[in-house]
C-alpha cells in the first residue's frame, strides 16, 4: 500500500514540476526566463528549511499533530493565495 501511494505521490510531484516549468515558458517574456527558472529550481533547496521545524514540531505534538498542522498551514497559504492574487483564477 505504501508503495502505490507513494509511487501516486511520485506522480503528482512531477506533474506539477512539468506544469510549472511549462506555464514558466508560456507566460514568461523571453528575457525573463532564465531567472525565473533558477527561482523555481531554488525552491527545492528551500524547502529543505522547513524539515528542522517539523521535526521538532513532531518531537512535541507526534507525527499526527504535526501533519495536520503542516496540512492546515498548506490550505490556508492556498486560500490566502487565491483570495489575494485574482490573476490567478483569470489564467486562461
Amino acid at each position: 500500500m505504501a508503495v502505490a501511494v507513494l509511487a501516486l505521490f511520485g506522480l503528482g510531484e512531477a506533474n506539477q514540476r512539468v506544469l510549472t516549468q511549462a506555464l514558466i515558458m508560456e507566460r514568461a517574456e523571453d528575457r525573463f526566463r532564465g531567472r525565473l527558472m533558477s527561482v523555481n529550481e531554488m525552491r527545492l533547496g528551500v524547502s529543505f528549511l522547513g524539515v528542522l521545524p517539523a521535526g521538532m514540531a513532531a518531537d512535541r505534538l507526534g507525527i499526527e499533530g504535526t501533519m495536520a498542522l503542516l496540512g492546515l498551514a498548506t490550505v490556508a497559504a492556498s486560500v490566502l493565495s487565491l483570495v489575494t492574487q485574482g490573476w490567478l483564477r483569470k489564467l486562461q
